[in-house]
């Protein structure tokens, strides 16, 4: 039995799994905390399907005369955007956005 999905039931089933995944997302930061203190030190920790690693993330900061250069140069982006200058090539995505989540 082939049974055709709606139009209105694919977007559901999207709607549907965007706010499981938001609720998942809540959730994995909550833990986030906690869970770096459990691995500590330790840049890996092994679990039952996988493993969880401690990682970082270079984060520059830059000295006030190189701030107000890129300060500047946004400045000019802008400035070519509005004289029509600069073109605009969008990405196309899909986005669905939670307004209010009801706990079940």
């Amino acid at each position: 039995m082939n049974e055709e999905i709606t139009n209105d039931e694919k977007l559901l089933e999207y709607e549907e799994l965007k706010i499981e995944a938001k609720r998942i997302a809540v959730r994995i930061d909550e833990l986030k905390p906690e869970v770096l203190e459990i691995i500590g030190e330790e840049e890996k920790v092994n679990c039952k399907h996988g493993f969880i690693e401690r990682k970082s993330r270079p984060k520059w900061t830059y000295t006030p005369e190189t701030t107000k250069l890129g300060l500047d140069l946004k400045d000019v982006q802008k400035e070519e955007v509005a004289k029509g200058l600069a073109t605009n090539d969008p990405t196309i995505f899909v986005e669905y956005r939670v307004s209010d989540i009801v706990e079940e």
